[in-house]
């Protein structure tokens, strides 16, 4: 992906967190950690060296060779997404950027670490993640989406209770049908509404969060992708220009 885009592809890795898939490839969770650590030095070792023996806890690899190398040196951009506060500690100890998803904000404790590993955080991108979706009134934009919210959000309760990664993840939904969506503690977060709701939505986040890279789940399961569309390009042409030079 790097060589065909020349140079612009960025990599993000995640240690994992639903039982499911562990419990499918019959892989302990409690490995997820280490795992993810020693993957990582294998593949930096990959991107830089021709020729890689590498003998790791869960790994062993002889004369291993990547080719071709990636465009861009020593390696593409990696990230790290994360939750959980040692994941969080680990990805700045690392030296790799930061994905957040939606949940307790990581970037304070992610921006702490860095700066006692004596790294400058202005050399750091934090990615934010959020729900976004604009129609031309506030009714039609809940009832298009409450639905297809309710089913993500009702998937993902699931998992995260079970894993409890993060702080409240053992809460219950704070709705107990789409329709109730609109007026729970999830509506201050999701940027759902008119272009002028979404806007003023995005500026209070960009006044509270530490943010680089903004990235907006907008094709929820289930929605159609023709009112998706619609949705996006009512963002980039209402909604985006008012942030065109931040």
């Amino acid at each position: 992906m790097d060589i065909l885009s020349n140079g612009r592809f960025d990599l993000g890795l995640g240690q994992g967190y639903s039982h499911y898939e562990f419990e499918t490839f019959n892989i302990p969770r409690k490995e997820r950690g280490p795992r993810l650590r020693e993957s990582i030095k294998l593949v930096n070792r990959l991107f830089t060296e021709d020729k890689v023996s590498f003998e790791g806890q869960f790994t062993t690899v002889n004369n291993a060779t990547l080719s071709p190398k990636p465009v861009q040196k020593p390696h593409p951009p990696l990230w790290i997404g994360a939750r959980a506060p040692k994941a969080i500690e680990n990805a700045a100890r690392m030296g790799y950027h930061l994905m957040c998803t939606i949940g307790p904000d990581p970037a304070p404790l992610y921006i702490q670490t860095l700066k006692e590993e004596g790294r400058n955080p202005d050399d750091f991108n934090i990615a934010q993640l959020r729900m976004v979706y604009c129609a031309e009134t506030e009714d039609q934009a809940w009832e298009d989406a409450q639905d297809h919210l309710f089913h993500l959000m009702d998937f993902y309760q699931d998992i995260l209770s079970e894993a409890n990664d993060a702080e409240g993840d053992d809460r219950p939904l704070p709705f107990d049908n789409p329709e109730d969506i609109r007026h729970s503690a999830f509506a201050d977060v999701g940027m759902i509404g008119t272009p002028d709701q979404v806007a003023e939505k995005m500026e209070t986040f960009c006044q509270n969060f530490k943010c680089t890279h903004f990235i907006m789940g907008t094709q929820f399961p289930g929605l159609d992708p023709a009112k998706g569309t619609r949705s996006l390009e009512l963002f980039a042409r209402e909604v985006m220009p008012h942030f065109k030079n931040r």
